[in-house]
């Protein structure tokens, strides 16, 4: 099924879709001309729903690289889950709301993490990156831990 979706031409299919929903909206509800009009609207939809699919498929394979984020791209995602992995243990990776805070007495800036596993915990700006990591997306395969 697959082969069938890669190999088609997504102007030729969306030409198609759209000359069919034309002689759609011209016969009249018991009309038919070779096949009825049950027939052809199970046709169309199956169109549109290859359609969707491929430009699924165009759009996963067109997803940026899904790198750790830079602290100021995970100040910019608070609020949001975001994925995160600390270092150096293994299947680490959970996902976490992340919220920022003012400094603590040290004069450290504090990120609340929260997941359902641990609840709400504090960590800090100035570990990211040496500790732990985050991403906007659950990485496809285990990130290294080291």
């Amino acid at each position: 099924m697959d082969e069938l979706i890669m190999k088609c031409d997504l102007n030729l299919l969306n030409d198609r879709i759209n000359n069919l929903s034309v002689g759609l909206t011209t016969m009249p509800e018991n009309g038919t001309m070779q096949a009825n009009k049950t027939f052809l609207l199970a046709i169309q939809n199956y169109m549109c729903e290859l359609l969707r699919v491929r430009r699924e498929m165009d759009n996963r394979s067109a997803a940026p690289e899904n790198k750790p984020l830079t602290l100021e791209q995970l100040r910019q995602m608070e609020g949001e889950p975001v994925w995160t992995v600390t270092r150096g243990l293994e299947s680490s990776g959970r996902w976490e709301l992340i919220e920022f805070s003012k400094c603590d007495f040290k004069g450290r800036e504090v990120i609340t993490l929260a997941n359902i596993d641990e609840g709400q915990y504090d960590g800090f700006a100035d570990t990211y990156g040496k500790t732990w990591l985050a991403y906007a997306r659950k990485p496809e395969q285990e990130v290294s831990s080291c």
